[in-house]
Protein backbone atom coordinates (compact mmCIF):
# COMPACT_ATOMS: atom_id res chain seq x y z
CA UNK A 1 0.00 0.00 0.00
CA UNK A 2 1.48 3.51 -1.17
CA UNK A 3 1.45 6.40 1.50
CA UNK A 4 -0.18 9.89 -0.31
CA UNK A 5 2.21 12.60 0.62
CA UNK A 6 0.54 15.97 -0.24
CA UNK A 7 3.73 17.96 1.28
CA UNK A 8 6.38 15.88 -0.93
CA UNK A 9 8.62 18.07 -2.40
CA UNK A 10 10.92 16.96 -5.47
CA UNK A 11 13.37 19.26 -5.19
CA UNK A 12 14.47 19.25 -1.71
CA UNK A 13 16.34 22.55 -2.37
CA UNK A 14 13.23 24.90 -2.67
CA UNK A 15 10.53 25.35 -0.16
CA UNK A 16 6.83 23.80 -1.01
CA UNK A 17 5.58 26.83 0.65
CA UNK A 18 7.46 29.85 -1.53
CA UNK A 19 5.27 32.77 -0.42
CA UNK A 20 5.58 31.79 3.56
CA UNK A 21 9.53 33.03 3.38
CA UNK A 22 10.90 36.17 4.77
CA UNK A 23 12.42 38.41 1.84
CA UNK A 24 15.85 39.68 2.44
CA UNK A 25 15.83 43.09 3.98
CA UNK A 26 14.53 46.18 1.93
CA UNK A 27 12.94 43.38 -1.08
CA UNK A 28 9.03 43.16 -1.55
CA UNK A 29 7.16 40.16 -0.48
CA UNK A 30 6.88 38.10 -3.29
CA UNK A 31 3.14 38.18 -4.79
CA UNK A 32 0.79 35.27 -5.50
CA UNK A 33 -0.18 35.12 -9.01
CA UNK A 34 -3.42 36.36 -10.00
CA UNK A 35 -6.73 33.70 -10.02
CA UNK A 36 -9.10 35.83 -12.86
CA UNK A 37 -11.67 35.63 -10.01
CA UNK A 38 -14.17 38.25 -10.67
CA UNK A 39 -16.72 39.59 -8.37
CA UNK A 40 -19.88 39.14 -9.10
CA UNK A 41 -21.08 42.59 -7.64
CA UNK A 42 -18.48 43.85 -8.92
CA UNK A 43 -18.38 45.06 -12.76
CA UNK A 44 -14.56 43.72 -14.68
CA UNK A 45 -13.76 43.03 -18.10
CA UNK A 46 -16.47 40.65 -19.91
CA UNK A 47 -14.15 37.86 -21.94
CA UNK A 48 -17.29 37.86 -24.14
CA UNK A 49 -17.58 41.55 -24.53
CA UNK A 50 -15.92 41.95 -28.15
CA UNK A 51 -17.46 45.03 -29.42
CA UNK A 52 -17.76 43.65 -32.91
CA UNK A 53 -18.90 45.82 -36.05
CA UNK A 54 -21.78 43.35 -36.81
CA UNK A 55 -23.92 45.02 -33.88
CA UNK A 56 -23.51 47.76 -35.44
CA UNK A 57 -24.85 46.72 -38.50
CA UNK A 58 -27.72 45.37 -36.93
CA UNK A 59 -28.32 48.66 -35.38
CA UNK A 60 -27.76 50.80 -38.60
CA UNK A 61 -29.96 48.06 -40.65
CA UNK A 62 -32.63 47.61 -37.28
CA UNK A 63 -32.52 51.08 -35.56
CA UNK A 64 -35.16 49.95 -32.38
CA UNK A 65 -32.69 46.69 -31.64
CA UNK A 66 -29.56 49.14 -31.66
CA UNK A 67 -31.43 50.81 -29.22
CA UNK A 68 -32.49 48.03 -26.85
CA UNK A 69 -29.21 46.15 -27.05
CA UNK A 70 -27.54 49.87 -26.11
CA UNK A 71 -29.53 49.66 -23.00
CA UNK A 72 -29.83 45.91 -21.83
CA UNK A 73 -26.05 45.60 -22.59
CA UNK A 74 -24.79 48.96 -21.46
CA UNK A 75 -22.99 48.30 -17.53
CA UNK A 76 -22.36 44.44 -18.83
CA UNK A 77 -20.83 44.28 -22.19
CA UNK A 78 -20.10 47.79 -22.51
CA UNK A 79 -17.88 47.51 -25.72
CA UNK A 80 -20.71 45.77 -27.69
CA UNK A 81 -23.38 48.10 -26.43
CA UNK A 82 -21.06 51.33 -27.59
CA UNK A 83 -21.47 49.66 -31.15
CA UNK A 84 -25.22 48.99 -31.38
CA UNK A 85 -25.41 53.04 -29.83
CA UNK A 86 -23.31 53.85 -33.00
CA UNK A 87 -25.31 51.81 -35.55
CA UNK A 88 -28.38 52.71 -33.80
CA UNK A 89 -27.38 56.64 -34.36
CA UNK A 90 -25.77 56.18 -37.56
CA UNK A 91 -29.32 54.58 -38.65
CA UNK A 92 -31.24 57.05 -37.15
CA UNK A 93 -29.83 60.23 -38.80
CA UNK A 94 -29.55 58.32 -42.60
CA UNK A 95 -33.03 57.74 -41.89
CA UNK A 96 -34.18 61.37 -41.19
CA UNK A 97 -32.16 62.19 -44.10
CA UNK A 98 -33.47 60.37 -46.41
CA UNK A 99 -37.04 61.36 -45.22
CA UNK A 100 -35.78 65.12 -45.94
CA UNK A 101 -34.12 64.69 -49.11
CA UNK A 102 -37.45 62.25 -50.68
CA UNK A 103 -40.03 65.06 -49.12
CA UNK A 104 -38.46 67.33 -51.21
CA UNK A 105 -37.84 65.42 -53.98
CA UNK A 106 -41.53 64.69 -53.78
CA UNK A 107 -42.48 68.33 -53.38
CA UNK A 108 -40.56 69.45 -56.04
CA UNK A 109 -42.49 66.97 -58.43
CA UNK A 110 -45.58 67.53 -57.05
CA UNK A 111 -45.36 71.33 -57.58
CA UNK A 112 -43.68 70.59 -61.37
CA UNK A 113 -46.57 68.35 -62.02
CA UNK A 114 -49.53 70.34 -60.22
CA UNK A 115 -48.80 73.33 -62.65
CA UNK A 116 -46.42 75.40 -61.26
CA UNK A 117 -48.38 77.38 -59.02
Amino acid sequence: MSQFNPNSNPNPNQSPYPYQQQPPYGQPFPQAPMQNYQNPGMSGVNPGDTGSFGWAVLGFFIPIAGLILWLVWKNTKPQTAIQCRNGFIAGVVVWLALNIIFTLIGASLFSVFSGGM
